[in-house]
């Protein structure tokens, strides 16, 4: 029987967690830590304030979760959705660790998610062009806000750097064999369709992108 995508990559998410370590490796190899410039950068511009609601879409281990905490407080929500079981127990014990009371994680796929709330804002970091239906997920989180609300995402692009351009083939296999980033998608054209950017930005050497919409 044919696996789905989204099964090979819950799969693979779920590899990764049981090695001891991974994703803090991984996290300081791509500068993804908990303590990222570009997660920084991304929710200063969310535009939440304390008591504010917030859905992290592919959560992860839940790196964001204390970047979310300081910008809502204790009185905000966070609501976090991530389809690997494993990498989940990950943000599970994070949570425990810190005495999150208001953080909550859901085992779904994107599209699946179907909060009764409305959130302020939501965000996707470093998974949107892993994530399998992206458009559908997209969808959900415009969803999932109030009107002017804002949508952020951190994703994988190829560079415009005129040195580094020759290295994107094999940006685009390394992206593909360490997590089934899809960099032909060309996310940032798609949400500028769908959505008002309001800030754009090329880091990592322009091999990321931290892109923050609104709903209108």
């Amino acid at each position: 029987m044919n696996m789905s995508r989204n099964t090979i990559i819950e799969k693979l998410y779920n590899g990764f967690s049981q090695f001891p370590g991974f994703w803090e490796i991984d996290s300081i190899i791509c500068r993804a830590t908990a303590g990222s410039p570009y997660r920084s950068i991304l929710i200063r511009n969310l535009n939440l304030s304390i008591g504010s609601t917030v859905l992290d879409m592919a959560c992860g281990t839940g790196l964001n979760f204390p970047f979310l905490i300081n910008a809502v407080g204790s009185s905000g929500r966070i609501v976090g959705v991530d389809n690997s079981e494993k990498t989940l127990k990950l943000a599970k014990n994070r949570i425990a660790r810190q005495n999150w009371s208001n953080v909550s994680i859901n085992k779904l796929d994107g599209p699946e998610f179907n909060g009764k709330m409305v959130f302020d804002a939501a965000l996707c970091t470093f998974a949107i062009e892993i994530i399998s239906p992206y458009r559908e997920t997209i969808q959900t989180m415009i969803d999932s806000v109030k009107l002017k609300g804002r949508i952020g995402y951190i994703g994988f692009k190829y560079s415009k750097n005129p040195l580094l351009k020759m290295i994107n083939p094999l940006w685009r296999i390394a992206c593909l064999l360490g997590g089934g980033a899809d960099l032909e998608r060309n996310v940032p054209e798609y949400l500028r369709q769908n959505m008002k950017e309001v800030f754009f930005k090329e880091v990592y050497a322009g091999f990321y992108y931290i892109g923050i919409y609104e709903k209108q």
